[in-house]
């Protein structure tokens, strides 16, 4: 069996599996510490699902445009059909977690919402609710507008 296990760069790696942990549910799997004691690397999971949180290094995206480049990307995780989801969002929303997109009843058959992490990544957590065929799927979006946003940089 294939797996995708998405590396997110951080700016402090504790600090990131902690938001995982104590706000969205994750476990911590492990953790790598440098001669210094600090954490640069660690494992993080949720169901079958899991993360990797490396320190960040870096790199040629200019700091200022780094929030906007995660956002673009969202990781996503289907959760199990015995979780509630409306109850989970609930819990997230409490604990003060940025709801990026609101829990929602979507056209292709899921149920989702969006949050954004302390570093600007996306995640979706997902439930599926009905089969939608691929022709209904694109009867649907042939009827959106779906407008590119301006680019505000």
């Amino acid at each position: 069996m294939a797996t995708l296990r998405p590396s997110l760069s951080v700016a402090d790696v504790d600090a990131a599996a902690a938001f995982y942990c104590d706000k969205l549910g994750f476990d911590l799997q492990f953790s790598l510490q440098d001669k210094n004691g600090v954490t640069f690397f660690a494992s993080i999971s949720l169901f079958d699902c899991s993360i990797l949180l490396r320190q960040e290094q870096a790199r040629e995206v200019a700091p200022s445009l780094r929030r906007q480049v995660r956002a673009d990307v969202t990781n996503s995780i289907t959760l199990p059909a015995d979780i509630d989801i409306d109850g989970f969002y609930a819990e997230v929303a409490a604990k003060g977690v940025t709801i990026s997109e609101a829990l929602a009843d979507k056209f292709w058959g899921n149920r989702e919402f969006s949050i954004l992490d302390p570093d600007g990544y996306c995640l979706a957590f997902a439930q599926p609710k009905r089969d939608v065929s691929v022709e209904e799927a694109q009867d649907i979006s042939a009827r959106l507008d779906m407008q590119p946003p301006a680019a505000d940089y």
